[in-house]
């Protein structure tokens, strides 16, 4: 049964990512505690590393994963004045995101470096899958929350605790909560398609 259920502040320092038992292995072997599955492994991979793992595994199971880091700043760059001195920091007084050819927003998060951080631009969401990570040997299923304040954290920790006690076979009531749960702007990520 997963244990624990988190989301990490903006700027956090995260765990190792790990794609295979022998990377697993050797954190064990080197004093690391957890180790963080990477999100481009699909659930047909994870099944056997959970299985045998070494260490508590956690997954990413919601948010907008990073998909980039930069330490050019846009907003820096053509908002913050930096041509006539130090950076105004327009990052710190709204929000802001890069619009691609079909008009899909990446929303943008600036770190106390200056760096900025793009992030995807739908959502992540495994809530309707959430009952199934208790049965795979999941310990700590992961929201990223750089792109939450402390309102939408609240509510989607909620929702997984929530989705963590539902069945595996959702009837017409539990997938409509979901749903709306959800929002229209999500992904599944590669948990059912995968990249490697």
């Amino acid at each position: 049964m997963v244990r624990r259920l988190t989301s990490l502040p903006v700027h956090a320092d995260y765990s190792l990512i790990a794609y295979n038992r022998e990377t697993l292995q050797f954190l064990r072997e080197h004093g690391v505690v957890e180790a963080t599955l990477s999100p481009e492994l699909n659930l047909k991979q994870i099944q056997p590393l959970a299985k045998n793992s070494p260490l508590p595994l956690t997954c990413i199971v919601h948010g907008r994963l990073e998909l980039m880091v930069s330490e050019y700043c846009v907003t820096g760059s053509f908002l913050g004045h930096v041509d006539e001195g130090p950076c105004s920091q327009p990052c710190t007084k709204g929000h802001y995101a890069l619009k691609d050819r079909k008009d899909a927003l990446f929303p943008l998060a600036m770190d106390q470096f200056c760096h900025m951080h793009v992030l995807n631009s739908k959502t992540l969401s495994m809530l309707p899958h959430a009952m199934k990570m208790n049965g795979m040997g999941i310990h700590t299923m992961r929201i990223e929350a750089k792109a939450m304040d402390a309102g939408e954290i609240r509510h989607i920790v909620k929702a997984y605790r929530k989705a963590m006690m539902l069945p595996a076979a959702l009837d017409e009531t539990q997938e409509a909560w979901v749903r709306e749960q959800e929002g229209s702007e999500i992904t599944r990520g590669h948990y059912f398609r995968g990249v490697l």
